[in-house]
């Protein structure tokens, strides 16, 4: 099984390779196509420096080499061919992996005895039965692995015990003795998934590359947090230079040109040593890590981790957009503009009493940011354009498709008179220059270290997640009065800490999104979001509701651009309090809570009461899982209509009464802003007020939460 196990309190995934693979295949469609000549300019480390060029390595490969009686490559027939690969693939004995090694090897020896000042800092190694252990597991492995010399004490440790990481693999393979369509489909559905399980396990890892091979036929592969491609493929025997170039760039290049980052080290089995901005910390659990799977996006990882004065912090780890500001800057800015407001002249703030230094509380403090660079001039940054040498991918003339397979017609088999299978195509298509160049962006790594709070996911007290939901509404109103958006609300960016009164403030975190409204560039016009708690509009990406005004006439006036509001923030902490009540029930004995004790989970929805049962048809309406599964429609009708509908079940566990307001009175509110005209839409103060006085008297109930076992 592939465990995309979330940190506590976030969902538990659960997915087989068998599901996965075509899932990473859908998802990537189109691979683009590079050329060999491409491949090694841009998306390799250069040979060796120093008098080594490729036409006197080929020349030692011709003659043995030290302690061998043959040769490695023969030149001297009118087919040039690697010793090993005189027969044909499926007719020899070793396996591919182990003859792969050999010739890697062949082609590291050579280097070193025409320049012995050489050392190798990596090699090919055959996997075997061993398994690639990881933050992320999969029972899948590449048949070989490009690991590295020197990868510090803990890992180095682990290889002489023959205990191997996704850390120390460098380049993954995929072999076939033969070349058909179905071995070559089954290596490039086997290789998509090992470079995205690479990224997702590793998380020093800045690109990984790839091989595969069918016979003498091979493609070489890269992938980094923005892109995946292969090359044309190539006759290894044929084009014996590419495979020499290849290793030996290989080889001796740097840990950071085989795609290491290595300002973060693995210390443990679960621990890791980071750099931020010249300091280092030790990490001591994950606090999040799901993320990670979004190997082509943000890819965010975070850290409960010890500073070098032994103090608490989190780490944020994550790529962005290389043309985004950053989460520091852009907090900056927000915390500048509360800071000169006048408050005085808002009517309707909430909590008018309060200095700019408390209102800037509600803010998540950052101790330290830094943008990774790696083998850079100072000031440099590292960024996913630059690993590949800022390649222009317009330059692309054909794509791997990886969504066009075919059934091909069925043929009699020569054994037993039966029927084949119908065989999967893959096919290569001719583009139209451009490539879709706009798809495949730039994205800088970046790291934030902040003060240590507990996300809402895992917080227990009810009175604490309602207070701290409190407040987060009141800091989403403190950024509209100052003309931003966070556009990114969820319970993981949320977070409570104590305060020196003895009760707790939810401080909004995970700024990385968030835009002034009057921002009408074209960088990030509207973000992903959490599938579960972003507003409808927001993942309709459009009106759902609203008209012209009535006294406008609508042919002369053209459709107004729909563009994010203040409200869709606040809606977001809506479905988060939505989320609270249908996830699960209160125990507090005081107040006789939970009314009802919830009924156990069952295979089978007609085995419950009727009232678990539309508790669960509407959870899986509303709620799609994090990788957003289905559209907008079902948390529309539920904004507007089915809201009301959830009083009944969920008060057998919660007060009928906060599930009244959250339900019955609030979302009408939400729905009453986006039926309004679509050219004067704004979000009232007292929409904020009303949330907030909501969550002040369901906090009052106080008890522990307990998750409902009928609800997955």
């Amino acid at each position: 099984m592939i465990d995309l196990t979330k940190a506590k309190g976030e969902h538990s995934i659960q997915l087989t390779p068998a599901t996965m693979r075509p899932a990473v295949v859908e998802y990537l469609r189109e691979v683009p196509v590079v050329s060999i000549e491409d491949y090694f300019d841009f998306f390799c480390p250069p040979l060796p420096a120093g008098s080594l060029d490729l036409d006197r390595i080929v020349r030692r490969l011709c003659q043995p080499l030290e302690h061998e009686a043959e040769a490695a490559l023969d030149l001297s027939t009118s087919t040039p061919s690697w010793r090993w690969y005189r027969n044909p693939p499926e007719k020899r004995s070793p396996c591919e992996p182990q003859v792969f090694q050999d010739i890697s090897q062949a082609v590291t020896s050579a280097c070193i005895e025409l320049d012995d000042s050489l050392h190798a800092t990596s090699r090919l190694r055959c996997l075997g039965e061993e398994e690639l252990k990881g933050d992320l597991q999969s029972s899948n492995k590449p048949n070989a692995v490009h690991i590295g010399a020197d990868l510090g004490g803990f890992l180095s440790a682990e290889e002489r015990h023959g205990r191997l990481w996704w850390d120390h693999a460098a380049v993954l393979y995929e072999f076939k003795k033969r070349d058909s369509d179905a071995d070559a489909l089954d290596d490039i559905a086997k290789m998509t998934w090992n470079l995205v399980q690479k990224l997702r396990a590793d998380p020093a890892c800045r690109f990984v590359r790839g091989c595969t091979v069918e016979d003498t036929g091979t493609r070489f592969w890269y992938a980094d947090h923005s892109v995946m491609l292969v090359t044309e493929p190539i006759d290894f025997n044929r084009r014996y230079q590419v495979l020499v170039s290849f290793f030996a760039r290989l080889a001796f290049a740097s840990l950071s040109q085989l795609g290491w980052d290595t300002s973060i080290q693995r210390i443990s089995s679960d621990g890791f040593r980071i750099c931020v901005s010249g300091k280092h910390y030790t990490t001591q659990r994950y606090l999040r890590n799901a993320g990670a799977h979004k190997v082509f996006g943000r890819s965010v990882r975070v850290w409960e981790a010890l500073d070098e004065a032994g103090q608490e912090v989190c780490i944020k780890d994550y790529w962005l957009d290389d043309d985004r500001p950053s989460e520091s800057d852009i907090l900056r800015r927000i915390l500048a503009a509360i800071s000169a407001h006048e408050w005085a002249t808002e009517a309707e703030d909430p909590r008018a009493e309060l200095s700019i230094e408390d209102r800037q509380a509600y803010f998540v403090q950052i101790l330290a940011f830094d943008v990774v660079q790696v083998d850079g001039p100072p000031g440099s940054i590292d960024t996913t354009g630059q690993m590949r040498n800022n390649f222009d991918f317009s330059r692309v003339q054909q794509q791997l498709s990886l969504a066009d397979f075919e059934s091909a017609p069925k043929k009699r088999s020569t054994q037993e008179g039966r029927s084949s299978s119908d065989a999967l195509k893959y096919t290569f298509r001719e583009v139209t220059p451009p490539f879709r160049v706009a798809s495949i962006a730039s994205r800088a790594h970046h790291r934030a270290v902040t003060k240590r709070g507990k996300a809402l996911y895992d917080v227990k007290a009810s009175s604490h997640v309602f207070t701290a939901c409190a407040d987060a509404a009141y800091a989403l109103f403190l950024m509209r009065c100052v003309g931003w958006a966070h556009r990114d609300i969820s319970p993981g960016n949320i977070l409570v800490f104590p305060t020196s009164e003895g009760g707790v403030r939810g401080v909004l975190a995970d700024f990385e999104y968030s835009k002034r409204f009057d921002d009408t560039s074209s960088i990030h016009p509207t973000c992903p979001g959490t599938p579960n708690f972003m507003a409808v509009e927001v993942q309709k990406g459009g009106f759902v509701e609203g008209e012209l005004p009535q006294d406008v006439e609508t042919a002369d006036v053209p459709e107004p651009v729909w563009t994010f509001c203040a409200a869709h923030d606040l809606e977001s902490v809506w479905w988060i309090l939505v989320w609270v009540l249908f996830r699960h029930y209160v125990r507090n004995a005081q107040h006789g809570l939970p009314h009802e004790a919830p009924p156990a989970r069952s295979g089978s929805r007609h085995a419950l009461d009727s009232k678990t049962q539309v508790h669960l048809r509407l959870h899986a309406m509303i709620f799609s899982g994090p990788f957003g599964s289905h559209g907008y429609g079902g948390r529309l009708e539920f904004l507007r209509v089915d809201a009301r509908h959830a009083v009944d079940a969920l008060s057998r566990y919660w007060p009928k009464e906060v599930c009244a307001e959250v339900c019955k009175e609030l979302a009408p509110k939400f729905f009453k802003v986006y039926t309004a005209t679509k050219t004067a839409r704004s979000t009232p103060p007292a929409l904020y007020k009303k949330l907030m006085a909501v969550c002040d008297k369901a906090a009052k109930v106080g008890g522990v939460l307990e998750d409902l076992p009928f609800v997955q």
